[in-house]
């Protein structure tokens, strides 16, 4: 998850026009579903306690 946010950390930085949204669509649910998958992980490990 935080290389892909690095990834567009360094290409906005590097001044590159931003995608279309059609090209970041897929991208924006790869993200949403590495933090759903980390926040059910760490629901997890909090009611395993």
């Amino acid at each position: 998850l935080s290389a892909l946010l690095q990834a567009l950390e360094r290409q906005a930085r590097a001044g590159l026009a931003p995608a279309p949204d059609g090209e970041l669509a897929p991208l924006f649910r790869q993200v949403m579903d590495e933090v759903a998958l980390s926040m059910a992980r760490y629901d997890g490990a909090e009611e395993e306690r």
